[in-house]
């Protein structure tokens, strides 16, 4: 079996508009940054994962029509990806989300003024980052430590 890419996400901030942090592989010599859902204590489609360490292999997903990196069911989670989104807010307080407790990656942050006239943070390039990260990390599974 191929060895691990060790990866960290290190999580800032965490409002309603969603949780910003830092992902990092040394190995690769790759650094981004990632958004997730807003802390809802785990809550399935509402919150992001808890932290821990989690393994990840590359799989297909059938909703995305597309392979990604897939985090082992953990903690009463299950499904979790690394893929491409810039919202994460928490929809009930009328936020944009992209996700349903997957983690994505992108370059850099923004204000955007939604349609409600909201001011939300979103995560930009995301689709570049992404694929980027997946060359780079060719398939091998990953060891992600998140905190």
């Amino acid at each position: 079996m191929d060895k691990y890419i060790d990866c960290k996400i290190t999580r800032q901030e965490s409002t309603d508009e969603g949780t910003f942090g830092i992902f990092s592989a040394p190995e690769l010599g790759f650094n981004c940054l990632t958004i997730e859902l807003p802390d809802r204590d785990n809550q399935p489609f509402k919150s992001r994962v808890l932290p821990g360490l989690y393994m990840a292999t590359w799989s297909y997903s059938q909703s995305k029509d597309k392979w990604t990196y897939k985090l082992e069911n953990k903690n009463g989670r299950a499904g979790i990806r690394l893929h491409s989104a810039s919202f994460a807010g928490d929809i009930d307080k009328g936020y944009e989300c992209d996700l349903e407790g997957c983690i994505a990656l992108g370059s850099r942050t923004l204000s955007l003024t939604l349609q409600n006239q909201e001011i939300q943070q979103i995560l930009t390039d995301s689709k570049i980052t992404m694929r980027e990260f997946e060359r780079l990390a060719n398939k091998r599974p990953l060891l992600l430590t998140i905190e």
